[in-house]
């Protein structure tokens, strides 16, 4: 049987308002800089799979992300520090 799923199922802002939904002003800060940065990681790998043949994995991806977490936490980006484990 074929899996079917709405457009809300598979909405990334509906993904987005659900992750935010109940929590403090802080926390919805730190959840939308993380959005962000998956978001743009993920876009960049994507690019490269198809502008280049180059595939990253999934393991890469969160070690890239976790390193780029870190950059945009030293250039003053708040509230994602609490969302990123060992920082």
């Amino acid at each position: 049987m074929q899996q079917r799923f709405t457009v809300d199922e598979l909405s990334l802002t509906g993904t987005w308002s659900q992750l935010r939904s109940g929590l403090q002003k802080p926390q919805r800060k730190g959840i939308d800089s993380l959005f962000m940065l998956v978001s743009w990681q993920l876009w960049k790998a994507r690019n490269e799979h198809i502008f280049r043949s180059e595939l990253t994995t999934a393991s890469r991806l969160v070690e890239v992300i976790k390193n780029e977490a870190k950059l945009w936490i030293t250039a003053g980006v708040r509230f994602i520090g609490s969302l990123i484990p060992g920082e």
